[in-house]
Order: structure tokens, then C-alpha cells, then sequence
């Protein structure tokens, strides 16, 4: 009975310190690694040492799995930033699919051994320590399997939550229903309809990961597409500033000497016109907008050089957006702000201006984007009208903001009064 005791507390520890590495994968820690490990380890050990001794009983236990879920999901929101709803969803697609692969396993035992699965995986015998190691190697591969996918496409699973809720119900209707016949009996034919159902969830999984992958590489070619549509249209201007800015920093040492004998030779006036020539060169590439991510870079500064050649003013506060997920749907959401707004503030026949502030602390960006207007916005239930001609070519932008901004889970509101226009938006688990 200890040996027992001790076989099943090892299966589950390990079998829910993987649950907790797959939320690592997905969501990002709130504590440093080393003392991750040792958070994850401790939380590990209480619900191991329930599980275990519930095993000696009933090897599966559908109000244990609960438990167990309910459980991992209140240690998740304690050591990972993430909804709720969202890490209790992955921790029962972890737990429910793999509680369908040892089902499979067991079936498996039964149809190529004399012995009746249901009755030794509940008694201490060879059998079930076998199935037990066995449920262990299947684990470890599964783990690294997922854990490989997820590092080498960077998934926001916020966006597929509701797919992998769907899919967990599914196999805890057919896994209990399968249970319980297997307890009665179990023929030939329960097996095979048992192996259909698992192929039919294989495909289906195999489905959705192509979905995904298909998904990447489109929005992958959009950013493409929009990258080089941003290049071709303000090409010209944005390459006179890198050429201006690699002119200035090579000619610097022959400004200064310049400078210094005009000074020298009391040509004070040549001087100061000298360095107004030189500070117009500098204020050009100062003006540039650098936040370490390319295509943020671009978006900005071709709003900035279309808003300079329609003489709005533009006042920028951003913080280093250092991240490389989620450019396509960032850079839809700038652009159509900012296209409101160049689009407003150039109406406006003195002082156009918009001021543009994104701030980013950890996981969480928040993009305010304010400018003033002469044309009032028109708003029936809640919605805004462009009050141009051409209806079905304009005024979608904040549709597609707010449509945006709901597919990554954020906040988007946005006020006008006394002349000004504002919009809000927070994105949260934005890495």
C-alpha cells in the first residue's frame, strides 16, 4: 500500500508540475525563475498529496479532476498574468485530453491482454504500475510536444480560449461516456468506436493547428503587404531624413571646426547662421519617432510626415515597444486612429494638432490619442457616422478599432467634447 502510495503521489506530481510549465509557456510569470520553481513546487504538493491518496480508491475521479483544476487555476492567477477564465480553460484541456489519451491507453491494455483494465489499474498489481509508467512516458512526450509548439510559434491563446473550452467539453462528454461503459463492459466494437472518436479528435486538433499556422502566415504577408505600402508611400520623405541624419553624423567633426573658426575669427553673425542651418538638420532627425519596433516606427512616422504636410502639429509621448507578437493587429489599430485624426485636425483651419501617448508597463499598453475638431462627430445609438458623401468608404475606421481591440480581449472607449477628440485603448498580456 506505501509503494502504492508513493507511485501515485510521483505520477501526480508530475503529471501537475507539467500543467503548471504549460502555463509558463502561455502566460508570463510574475516572479523571477528561481523563485517560480520553487512557488510551483510548493503548490504542486498539497493537491498532489489529495490526488494520490484519492488514487488508492479510484484510480480516475472526475470530482478530483475538478478539483484539481479549480485548484490550478487559483495558483495560475496567483503566479501568472492572466484572466481567470482563460488558465482554468488550458488547465482542463490539459487535464480532460489527457485523461482521454490514458482512457486509450487502457483500452489498448485490454484488447491485446486477458486481464480487465478497469480492475487492475484500481489494485496494486504489476499491471498498474506498468499502465502508470507507461501514462508517465506518454506524459513527458506530450508535454514536450506542446511545449515545443508553443516556443516556436508564439501563441496568445486569449484569442482560441473559447476553441479549447469547446474541445474540453467535447472529450468530457465522450470520455465519460466511454468511461462508463468500460466499467461495465467492454467488446471489440466499443474499441473501435473508441479508436474513431480519437482519430476524429486527432484530425480535428490536427485541423486546428494548421488553422493556426495558416492564420500566422496571413497575417504575416498583411504586415508584409502593409509594410512595403508604408514604405512606397512615404519613401522619398523618410529617406531624406536617414540620408540627412547619416550626413550629419559624418560631417560633425567638420561642423564643429567650421564653427570654431568663425568663432575664432570673430565672425560671430556667419556663426549663428551657421548653427540655424545646422539646427534645422538636427530638428528634422530629432523629430523621428524610435520605440525599437519597425513596424510601430513606420506607422508613426508616416502619420507624422502626413500630418506635418497638412500643418497639424504633433505632440509624441511613447514608450520602448520592444515586442515582436501581435505588430499586424497594433499597427490596424494606430493607423486607423490616426487616420481619424489627421483626418479631423486637417479640417480645423487654425492650430490643428493630436497628441499621441503610448505607454507600455509589462504586459499592458495603453494608446491615447487625442485631437481637436471643427466638424462635430455624428452618433446614433452609440455608433459614429462619417459625415462624408461616401458612407461606405469612410467612418469604418473606429469599427475596425473597436473590432480589434475585442478579438485582443482590451478596452476601448473614447469621449468628444469642446472641440476634442479622444480615444482610449488598453491592451492587456500584450508581449
Amino acid at each position: 500500500m506505501i509503494f502504492l502510495f508513493i507511485t501515485n503521489f510521483i505520477y501526480t506530481f508530475i503529471r501537475i508540475f507539467i500543467g503548471f510549465l504549460l502555463l509558463k509557456d502561455l502566460f508570463e510569470s510574475k516572479f523571477e525563475n528561481k523563485k517560480f520553481f520553487r512557488n510551483i513546487l510548493l503548490a504542486t504538493l498539497p493537491i498532489t498529496l489529495v490526488t494520490a491518496i484519492n488514487m488508492l480508491l479510484y484510480f480516475y475521479s472526475n470530482n478530483e479532476l475538478i478539483i484539481e483544476c479549480v485548484y490550478a487555476t487559483i495558483i495560475g492567477t496567483i503566479l501568472f498574468i492572466g484572466k481567470k477564465r482563460v488558465i482554468f480553460v488550458v488547465n482542463v484541456f490539459y487535464q480532460i485530453s489527457f485523461v482521454m489519451i490514458n482512457l486509450f491507453i487502457m483500452y489498448l491494455i485490454n484488447i491485446f491482454s486477458s486481464e480487465e483494465g478497469y480492475l487492475f489499474i484500481n489494485i496494486a498489481s504489476k499491471g498498474r504500475y506498468f499502465f502508470t509508467f507507461l501514462n508517465l512516458i506518454v506524459l513527458v512526450i506530450y508535454y514536450f510536444f506542446i511545449h515545443k509548439f508553443i516556443k516556436d510559434n508564439i501563441i496568445k491563446i486569449e484569442n482560441y480560449y473559447k476553441v479549447l473550452a469547446t474541445a474540453s467539453l467535447a472529450i468530457f462528454l465522450v470520455t465519460a461516456y466511454y468511461q462508463d461503459i468500460y466499467i461495465n463492459s467492454i467488446t471489440n466494437i466499443v474499441f473501435y468506436q473508441w479508436l474513431l472518436w480519437f482519430i476524429a479528435f486527432i484530425v480535428l486538433m490536427t485541423t486546428f493547428l494548421i488553422y493556426f499556422k495558416y492564420r500566422k502566415i496571413n497575417e504575416n504577408v498583411n504586415m508584409a503587404i502593409m509594410r512595403n505600402s508604408l514604405l512606397e508611400s512615404s519613401y522619398t520623405d523618410m529617406h531624406s531624413i536617414f540620408q540627412d541624419n547619416a550626413m550629419l553624423c559624418h560631417d560633425i567633426n567638420k561642423h564643429f571646426m567650421i564653427l570654431n573658426k568663425l568663432l575664432e575669427t570673430g565672425k560671430f553673425d556667419d556663426a549663428r547662421q551657421y548653427l540655424s542651418n545646422l539646427h534645422y538638420l538636427t530638428k528634422k532627425v530629432a523629430n523621428f519617432i524610435w520605440t525599437d519596433n519597425e513596424f510601430v516606427d513606420m506607422i508613426l512616422n508616416s502619420k507624422l510626415l502626413e500630418a506635418e504636410k497638412l500643418g497639424i502639429n504633433i505632440n509624441i509621448n511613447v514608450d520602448k515597444i520592444t515586442f515582436s507578437d501581435n505588430n499586424y493587429d497594433l499597427c490596424l489599430i494606430l493607423g486607423n486612429l490616426l487616420d481619424n485624426a489627421i483626418e479631423a485636425s486637417s479640417q480645423v483651419n487654425d492650430n490643428k494638432w493630436i497628441c499621441i501617448t503610448i505607454l507600455k508597463n509589462n504586459n499592458i499598453m495603453n494608446i491615447n490619442i487625442s485631437n481637436n475638431y471643427s466638424i462635430s462627430p455624428v452618433e446614433k445609438n452609440g455608433k459614429l457616422y462619417t459625415t462624408k458623401l461616401d458612407k461606405r468608404s469612410h467612418g469604418l475606421g473606429l469599427d475596425s478599432v473597436k473590432q480589434l481591440v475585442e478579438k485582443n480581449e482590451g478596452v476601448f472607449n473614447y469621449k468628444y467634447e469642446n472641440n476634442i477628440f479622444e480615444a482610449n485603448v488598453t491592451l492587456f498580456n500584450f508581449s
